[in-house]
């Protein structure tokens, strides 16, 4: 799992040639109000799909190089404040690969030190480096503008590995980028730099602020175990099975290799049941489709959801929300009209 945060450089690249969402989305476990928000959790099986689906409607085979390469200021995401506040390069750098491992489930982030130089390696655990190909570029790429900016523009490292193959554009376009050796097919995905950068000193260190980041780190650690709970699991599991005939409890508990004694008792431990969360789910997914504003029907809607009929989600939604969801919808709906529309009606 990951922030949803992650993805919204792709979104913007869409949106920048005013490219529709929805289509991209067919199929994986993702939803419009689920993305935008940043600190929703994404399966990166997912994430790494969509990052593909992105740089073929775009027609953009480097995307994630592109998107990583511009420059970074202490108003962006919190992994790159670090490298305005920190009192050096070496520190900003652990603590980028901290925060990088409090965001993102199953990754690997390391800097290692020796006496001439000093590497900063990023893996996705168990995904292919083709599939991967696209987030390691762009990760990769802002991490070395965020460096370039600590040390200055004249910057460079030694070198740069990629574990993927080389893209179908020339290496030249990296190397030129990096100002560096850039190669392909390599045991790690991996930034070199000189032993002496690391040492490099910030004039405009802050130290309370580094304080109040890392206490950040610590609560989005402490969120993220609580969350990796079984609750977690089955949510997705839910998410991915919601609208089939198989979505009960024997299933689930199938798909999560455990017996249904065993996932029940464990839920209550949770202080959970397989009921609360499936209704959370079909309340969550049912609110994502009425925003929506397509022509598809309460029925189709109530269908995809796993009710039997309109009448049985339009008494389930009455109890979530406090309102039919007919009434949702318009009020949804009226909401997203902009003044001229309302007032030509």
């Amino acid at each position: 799992m990951l922030r949803a945060q992650i993805i919204h450089p792709y979104l913007e690249a869409l949106r920048s040639k005013n490219m529709r969402l929805k289509p991209l989305l067919k199929d994986l476990s993702l939803y419009e109000d689920t993305i935008e928000s940043p600190m929703e959790r994404v399966p990166i099986a997912d994430f790494l799909q969509f990052t593909h689906r992105v740089s073929e409607a775009t027609k953009e085979p480097l995307l994630g190089f592109k998107l990583g390469a511009r420059r970074y200021d202490s108003r962006g995401p919190l992994s790159t404040m670090v490298f305005f506040y920190a009192r050096s390069l070496h520190q900003a750098l652990e603590l980028f690969c901290e925060f990088a491992d409090a965001f993102q489930e199953r990754t690997l982030f390391k800097l290692t030190r020796n006496h001439k130089t000093s590497q900063v390696a990023y893996r996705i655990v168990e995904a292919s480096p083709e599939l991967a190909r696209h987030d390691v570029e762009f990760t990769m790429t802002a991490l070395y503008c965020m460096i370039r900016q600590f040390l200055g523009p004249f910057w460079s490292a030694l070198h740069i590995n990629f574990e993927h193959g080389a893209p179908p554009a020339s290496k030249a376009a990296y190397e030129r980028f990096y100002r560096a050796p850039v190669s392909f097919n390599q045991p790690i995905n991996e930034i070199v730099l000189k032993e002496s950068d690391l040492v490099a000193v910030n004039p405009l260190s802050d130290e309370t602020a580094i304080e109040l980041l890392r206490d950040h780190i610590r609560t989005v650690r402490s969120e993220m175990a609580r969350s990796s709970d079984l609750t977690h699991r089955v949510s997705l599991a839910v998410t991915k099975l919601i609208g089939t005939e198989n979505c009960d409890l024997p299933t689930v508990a199938g798909y999560l290799n455990m017996s249904t004694r065993s996932l029940q008792r464990r839920l209550s431990e949770e202080k959970t049941s397989f009921v609360t969360i499936l209704q959370k789910q079909r309340f969550r997914i049912a609110q994502s489709l009425m925003r929506d504003r397509s022509r598809r029907s309460m029925a189709t809607i109530a269908e995809m959801v796993g009710y039997a009929d309109e009448a049985s989600l339009s008494r389930a939604f009455k109890s979530w929300a406090g309102q039919s969801p007919r009434s949702y919808k318009r009020q949804i709906h009226r909401e997203a009209l902009d003044p001229d529309e309302l007032s030509s009606n």
